[in-house]
């Protein structure tokens, strides 16, 4: 369905993400669609459930940190990058 919906919209999987609170849902269909995938804390799964087969792009705490710029047409994860997933405690 993602990879029906970039090419409706002539997007490349570099300008699509997906976020979501759920890895068995959100960030699979994400990443199985090859696009970056956003895992929020705040719903049915936490860090701990990461596992290999679910790992999604970047993590985040709760939706403040995201902010979308619609002049740029873009998403800024404030202060999160994949380097900042590795080094959480």
């Amino acid at each position: 369905w993602m990879r029906y919906l970039l090419e409706k919209e002539r997007a490349g999987a570099d300008r699509a993400v997906m976020i979501g609170d759920r890895l068995d849902t959100d960030v699979l269909f994400g990443n199985g669609a090859g696009v970056s995938s956003i895992l929020v804390l705040t719903g049915v799964h936490g860090e701990e459930d990461v596992v290999a087969s679910m790992t999604p792009t970047y993590i985040l705490s709760g939706l403040e940190e995201l902010r979308l710029d619609g002049g740029e047409n873009a998403i800024h994860l404030n202060g999160c990058s994949k380097k900042d997933i590795s080094s959480r405690p």
